[in-house]
């Protein structure tokens, strides 16, 4: 299950830099005992049985943050023709009230339907980090009702933005800077097709064509690009693409010798403007041959133009009569663009994040871990890692939401002095020095400690997580994952 809330307001503007990786951590200790349902295996089935209990299509999930979560089952028979025609479902707060057939949260009662897949919960109000336990049960064709299903679980999440008590924390030690340079466009210019006059360019693609010549029979030895647009491009060589960029205060190098060869090289660039306004495309193709001499193609009136590029335009055949003349707007460094710099890429180590706190002589019933991050992060309690899964909390745009995952701890938690730990680092290219946030708090309520055969750790949950700017968290919301 992947919910999804919290929308960031301001992520960008806030602050100059982007807070890269950060973590948020919570450490609860509630009351109940995670169960693993006991499904029937098919060789003991005799007449129609329920089995293999899901929540939100999970097996024992934990962090749902869906409020009316819905349950589905299957029915497996040993005899042929067999069909459900009714269920009841029973939902409680513990195995003692499942055990004595009381759903104090929600008892069904004997629903007329062969539905077995989707039914919502619609007993009492779910609270955040509830625990809930249920069963199920079915009438045959016959009218005869199965004996109940081996009892199931899931838990609640976090449902409510004030439900996070954690706050953002990091590692802010200085850190590399990111190196800029002035980036070398030689006698390059920034070039726009001559039928759109005027500096207010028209929204929407154009294409830019020209072609490269290498002295055949020539060995090359190096052929670097570097280029850049308002708004956004995809420079193709010989209908292989070969760079892309949306962000013309950054220009984008490449290596494309393995796409040149001898003789003539087609080159295309589509260019889309985002809105009226300025727009342009500005590159310079370098060719170095192993005998010393130099190759070049730099953006220059010479270049056709399309004002409408079409379906395949990276390698369909065009007519060069049928293409317009360039212009150049403006020459490098010129207004309304000035000076690119090209910007070095820096990996910040991961940072180490570490606390303690105590857990008393009272045996523990439950222990529960939300934790998310800006970046990629790793939990440990007590020196073992909480989960086998990688690349926590899973992708998303920070400037929209956060994941968060869900975890049962509670076999790991000993009496005394126990250690949090997490491992953070930066997701994705990251071309800045950043400061990382992350955050911990706990939460404790003690009793007996369940018997270890059915406290088994169940599945993780992806859910929403607090908004690091300080933004309100939207709605939740979810959607089914793997």
């Amino acid at each position: 299950m992947e919910n999804m809330f919290a929308k960031f307001h301001g992520h960008s503007s806030a602050t100059s830099r982007w807070r890269l990786g950060a973590v948020a951590l919570v450490v609860l200790l509630a009351a109940g005992a995670s169960a693993r349902a006991q499904q029937v295996a098919e060789g003991d089935v005799l007449g129609l049985s329920p089995m293999e209990l899901r929540v939100e299509a999970l097996v024992n999930p934990l962090g749902i943050d869906a409020k009316e979560p819905r349950l589905s089952w299957i029915v497996g028979s040993s005899i042929r023709g067999e069909r459900q025609t009714a269920y009841q479902i029973l939902v409680a707060d513990d195995e003692a009230a499942l055990a004595r057939d009381e759903g104090n949260l929600w008892d069904s009662g004997k629903v007329e339907s062969d539905e077995t897949t989707g039914v919502a919960y619609a007993g009492k109000p779910l609270q955040s980090r509830q625990r809930c336990v249920w069963k199920v049960r079915v009438w045959n064709k016959d009218g005869e009702p199965s004996a109940w299903s081996a009892p199931a679980i899931w838990t609640m999440g976090l449902t409510e933005p004030d439900d996070w008590k954690a706050q953002w924390i990091g590692f802010d030690k200085h850190r590399d800077e990111v190196e800029e340079t002035e980036a070398d466009f030689g006698s390059a210019g920034w070039i726009w097709p001559a039928v759109d006059q005027g500096p207010e360019k028209p929204q929407g693609p154009r294409l830019f064509v020209t072609q490269l010549d290498v002295p055949a029979g020539s060995a090359i030895d190096e052929a670097h690009l570097l280029a850049g647009a308002d708004d956004a491009f995809k420079f193709t060589i010989n209908g292989n693409l070969v760079a892309s960029g949306s962000n013309f205060k950054i220009p984008v190098e490449a290596d494309v010798l393995r796409f040149i060869k001898p003789g003539a090289n087609t080159i295309r660039v589509e260019v889309v403007n985002g809105a009226p306004g300025p727009a342009g495309l500005i590159a310079r193709l370098t060719i170095k041959l192993k005998d010393g001499r130099v190759v070049e193609r730099v953006t220059d009136a010479s270049w056709g133009t399309l004002e409408n590029p079409g379906a395949n335009w990276h390698d369909r055949e065009i007519d060069p009569a049928g293409l317009g003349p360039a212009e150049v707007v403006a020459q490098y460094d010129n207004s309304p663009w000035g000076k690119l710099m090209l910007r070095g890429l820096v990996l910040p180590k991961p940072a180490f994040l570490r606390t303690t706190f105590e857990v008393d002589d009272k045996p523990v019933k439950r222990a529960t871990v939300y934790t998310t991050a800006l970046g990629i992060h790793d939990v440990h309690l007590n020196g073992a890692r909480i989960a086998e899964d990688y690349f926590n909390p899973g992708w998303t745009d920070y400037t929209k939401r956060v994941y968060y995952r869900t975890y049962d701890v509670t076999t790991m938690l000993r009496q005394g002095r126990n250690a949090l730990g997490a491992i953070l680092a930066t997701a994705g290219t990251a071309a800045t020095s950043a400061s990382a946030r992350c955050a911990t708090t706990t939460a404790r309520s003690l009793g007996s400690r369940p018997n270890s055969s059915s406290s088994t750790p169940t599945a993780p949950r992806r859910s929403s997580a607090p908004d690091p700017t300080g933004g309100p968290p939207s709605a939740p919301s979810s959607k089914p994952t793997s």
